[in-house]
């Protein structure tokens, strides 16, 4: 008897575990479609390196104020459209005008 009870003790804790779960997933989603506008900005503190055609370890540091505030870090390796126009001038990302 103690063994047929335990087997619907824990064939409960499954079947809670699982809309738990299925909860859960359900709110994500939910949140997942809903949008949101947040403030963000940032400057551009090392303008990185250029590796052959690549130019690697731009990186942005900022923030964020709205429903998500917190600190924003952005690293990133990209193709310039030029080179010669990429290593001329320093960028002036996160400025106003």
């Amino acid at each position: 008897m103690l063994k047929k009870k335990r087997i619907v003790v824990a064939f409960a804790a499954m079947v809670l575990a699982l809309l738990l779960a299925s909860l859960l997933a359900s709110e994500a989603a939910r949140a997942a479609t809903k949008t949101f506008t947040d403030r963000v900005q940032g400057v551009e503190v090392s303008a990185g390196q250029i590796d052959g055609n690549i130019r690697e370890g731009v990186t942005f540091v900022g923030y964020a104020d709205g429903r998500f505030p917190g600190a924003m870090y952005a690293s990133l390796n990209y193709t310039p459209r030029s080179l010669a126009r990429a290593s001329r001038t320093p960028s002036s990302a996160g400025r106003g005008p």
